[in-house]
Order: C-alpha cells, then structure tokens, then sequence
C-alpha cells in the first residue's frame, strides 16, 4: 500500500515545482505556452518514437491490453452519451471531454505506481504503446480536423499529417515493421529527448493551477464532473467487469488491470488542449481533480484485490 502513495508522491512533488515557479513568475509569462510546444513537437514526439522502437509486435498481446483497450471505448461511450445530449459542445471541447475521461496516466503516474505497489512495470509498457501510438495519433487527428473546420478538405488534411505525434507514431512502426536497426548515434539523443517530456508536462501542469486556480469562474463545472466520475469509478469498474468476464482474470493479474484503468486523467490532455487552444480547463481541472480522487480509488483496489 505505501508504493500507492509513493507514485502519487513522486507527480505531486514535481506538479508542485511547477506551481512555485509558477506562483513566483520565475519563467515570466510567456513560459506556459512555450512549454507546451516544446513538450508537443519534440519531447512527445521523442518518447513516442523512443517507445514504439524498441518495442517487439507480440509485446502487445496482453490481457491488460484488452481490458484497457474495452474499458477505455466503454469510458468514452458513457461520457458522449451524458454529455452531449445536455451541454453540446463544440468538436474539439467534445474529443478533450473524451481524453479527459478516458486517457489514463500510463506514462507519468503509471510507472511509479507499477514499481512500487503492484512489483511488475512490464504490464504498462503495451498499455503506453496503445495510448501513444493508437489512442493519441487518432486524438489528434480529431482535433487537428476540429481545429481546421472549414477550412477546406486539403489544409486540413496538410494539418493532420503534418502532426509531430502522428509521424513520429508512423516513422517508428514502420521501423519496427520493416525490421531497421535504430543506430544508437541516432537513437541515444532521441531517448535523452525523450526523458524531458514527463517531468516537462508535470512542471507544466503545475505552473497552470498557480496561472488560474481551480474550479474558478467560468470553469464547465457540469462536464469536468461527469468526466471525473466517468474516470474514476465507471472506467475501472467496467475494467474489473471485462478482467474477470472476458478474460478471466485473477489475483495479481486483475489487480493490474483494474489498477491501470483506474489511473487518473494524464497531465498530456491538459498539454493537448493547450496546444490546440481548446478545453484547457476542462482537461486541467479534471486531471487535477481525478488525481486527487485516484488516491483513495487506487489504495481501495489495491486493498481489496491484493
């Protein structure tokens, strides 16, 4: 139980470093955004491409894969089918609702978490992959076709391709496939890169929560609720219902999966819908409150399924 609570200490720690920076304007005004770009067209790009190529295609093939895979699709029908009917909102408003109550923190909170209290990190690695090269190429391209509504069908098609996650995805399947070896000259400096992106996102995160706190005026109160509870207790427990119905899991292997689908809103959906300029709140304040409510979540599963 104390691994839980050394996962959850180790994002607090640095979201916190954030804030203090934050708070006392250490990087001046223009940091947030830059950040953002930054994480956005190098540092993901990076980690996506340093992830997927040393990854082998049977790596994927894991129980824990399809209950995430299922728990995330029954996450996001949940959440499309309240929220729309009552809020309609906007295409891109609606595809960071979506993230924000579906995408789990695999990369930053994930690997602490499977460290320290559930003993095996080779159980995220496939879940990684499924989020960063499927979940997050195709996120993007809903928001870059959102973000380029009418404009006409080649300057959005030009913007989708030209997404930095989306060739990078491309690029490093496409080795993997192909079978290239990755020179170590070309792919040292990329995983160097690459290990900015976590605590870049985090300190990120947390220079936004001293910007603007909270649940402050004009925050989608309605919409962030919805994702939150869709997050924290519909995703997981649609991820205990498929671990031991479909695939019959048990013991340490269902506490793993349930584990994982029960991970809070990733700190990247707030970092996507920066660099977008759509849903920023919406995506901060629902990490932020996921997280904090994953805590209790995450010790009770580990408590009852141990």
């Amino acid at each position: 139980m104390s691994g839980v609570f050394v996962g959850f200490g180790v994002i607090a720690i640095i979201i916190a470093v954030g804030f203090g920076l934050g708070r006392g304007g250490v990087l001046g005004p223009d940091a947030r955004p830059v950040l953002s770009k930054l994480i956005f067209y190098v540092a993901q790009p990076a980690l996506l491409f340093s992830l997927i190529v040393k990854s082998q295609p049977q790596d994927l093939l894991t129980p824990a894969l399809g209950v995430q895979i299922i728990s995330v699709a029954a996450a996001i029908v949940v959440y499309l089918v309240v929220v729309l009917p009552i809020w309609r909102p906007a295409g891109g408003e609606t595809i960071i609702g979506v993230m924000s109550a579906s995408y789990v923190n695999i990369g930053n909170l994930g690997i602490p978490i499977a460290v320290y209290a559930l003993g095996d990190s080779s159980q995220i690695a496939p879940i990684m992959l499924f989020q960063m090269a499927l979940y997050t190429p195709i996120a993007m391209i809903c928001l870059d076709i959102a973000d380029g509504g009418g404009a006409g069908l080649w300057p959005t098609l030009r913007h989708v391709l030209l997404n930095p996650v989306l060739i990078a995805s491309v690029v490093a399947i496409a080795v993997v496939v192909i079978g290239v070896p990755v020179p170590e000259v070309v792919y040292e400096p990329i995983h160097l890169i690459a290990g900015i992106s976590v605590p870049t996102m985090l300190i990120n995160f947390g220079m936004s929560l001293a910007a603007k706190r909270p649940f402050s005026a004009g925050s989608p109160i309605g919409r962030i609720s919805v994702a939150v509870l869709v997050k924290s207790f519909v995703q997981p427990a649609f991820a205990w219902v498929i671990a031991t119905q479909l695939f019959g899991l048990t013991g340490h292997a269902l506490m793993v999966a349930v584990v994982m689908a029960a991970l809070p809103t990733a700190q990247n959906t707030y970092n996507y819908a920066t660099q977008y300029g759509v849903g920023q709140t919406l995506a901060r304040d629902t990490a932020f409150t996921s997280t904090l409510l994953s805590v209790p979540v995450v010790a009770t599963i580990v408590a009852l399924l141990y």
